[in-house]
Parts: structure tokens; sequence; C-alpha cells
């Protein structure tokens, strides 16, 4: 009640400021109130993001809802060869009403690949996931890392992805107990393609705990990053030359 009430407060504040402009047009006011409704009616939308791997003609993005917020961006996810850092880490993904949602996301790209498509690679269940996406020198975790879940998908250019679940454990000296480590460290959700000889490569970093809260939500997430060709470059394919 209270909230359909601050609500209409908006709207009638808007609509008295909209008699006093008489610049404002209609589909700008049918875009305010819109926009408002949605807010308070929870509805979630969702949201292009550029995931800022640097790269002359190909864009990496995928969509996330835009109740979440990205972390900030940073270098090294840690552990790794500081030659190889990933091209663009951020800091966390953060949910308003559940918190962190993901502990990081990072984007890799390697160059000069000797396949035009991951399909080349063979099976995704097959695949040496740490050694063949270039992830050896990122972070030793992925080389104890255990595939929990494989598959693949189409996007709408043609273009073949591998996604993949990892568990991986603690190191074994940081394990209690001659067997080993009873619970994972880290759940990698991973997507990657090939294009243009590129390998692309998403990484969400979750812990088991996120993964049981929001592990749903992550593969959702995993499933649209895309590698697409930059606007520029697609402006310039579609001139028809007479």
């Amino acid at each position: 009640m209270m909230m359909i009430a601050a609500t209409s407060t908006i709207f009638t504040r808007r609509l008295a400021l909209a008699d006093e402009d008489d610049d404002m047009s209609q589909e700008e006011l049918d875009e305010y109130v819109k926009s408002v409704t949605a807010k308070n009616s929870g509805e979630v939308t969702y949201i292009d993001v550029d995931a800022e791997v640097e790269d002359s003609s190909l864009s990496s993005t995928f969509k996330m809802s835009s109740l979440w917020k990205l972390g900030s961006k940073s270098k090294s996810v840690g552990g790794g060869d500081s030659s190889n850092y990933p091209d663009a880490t951020f800091d966390g993904l953060l949910d308003p009403v559940n918190g962190t949602v993901a502990q990081r996301l990072f984007f890799t790209k390697t160059e000069n690949v000797d396949v035009d498509s991951v399909e080349e690679l063979g099976k995704p269940e097959n695949l040496q996931v740490y050694k063949q996406l270039y992830l050896e020198g990122v972070n030793d975790t992925f080389k104890r890392s255990d595939m929990l879940g494989a598959s693949s998908r189409t996007d709408s250019n043609g273009i073949k992805y591998y996604d993949y679940e990892l568990v991986a454990s603690p190191p074994p000296k940081s394990c209690p107990s001659a067997v080993g480590c009873l619970y994972p460290e880290h759940i990698y959700l991973i997507s990657s393609c090939v294009k243009d000889k590129k390998m692309f490569v998403m990484v969400i970093d979750a812990t088991p705990e996120l993964w049981r809260q929001s592990g749903a939500s992550l593969k959702k997430l995993r499933s649209t990053f895309n590698v697409i060709a930059k606007q520029s470059e697609m402006q310039s394919d579609s001139i028809v030359v007479l």
C-alpha cells in the first residue's frame, strides 16, 4: 500500500512538472511512467555489458540483471604468471537482496590459436579445459579442477561456444587430512569460443555457497557470453558498393 502511494506521489509531481513544461512530449512521459512502474514492481530487465577485453575488431559482451552491480575492474586474479593475467577482471557481482552472487568475473583472449572453432578441439566433455582454453597460466586452481558439467551452444551468428562447470579443491598442503579436502574451494562457470583465430573465455568464480544460492542465475549469466564484431565493423560490412 505504501509503495502504491509513493509511486502515485511521484507520478503526480512529474505530471505537475509536465504541465509547467510545454516541451515535454507524451513519449517522454510514457517512458518515465514505464521506468517507475518497473522499478517499484520489481520487474527484472537485462542490460548488455562490455567486458572491456581489448581487441581491434571484436567485443566480448554478456547480459546481466539490471538489479545487479558489477564490481570494480582490477588486474590480477592471483596465483598466476604475471605475464598472463586475464584481459579483464571484475571484483565480484552483487545482488541488492542476496548480497554477493560471484567472487569475480574475468575474461581472457588468446591470439593465433590453431583452430577456427572450439568444435575442432573435440567434444566439450573430452577437453583438458585448463590447457586447451589457455587457463593454466592464469591461476593454478584450474589444474586442480574436476569437470562437473560440459555443454555446447550456438549463437545467432553461428559461432559455437563450449560451456563448463568446474570444481576446484584447495591445495593439498592446506587440507587437514591426508585423504584430501572434503569441500571444494571454487566453482568455475566457463564459456569459451574461437573467432578470427582468437580464443575468448569468460570465467565466473563462485564459492560452493554462492553456487547453491545463485547457481541457476549464474548459469543464465554465463549463457549470455557473446563475441561479436564491433559496431564500426558491423556498419562497414553492411555498406553496399554500387
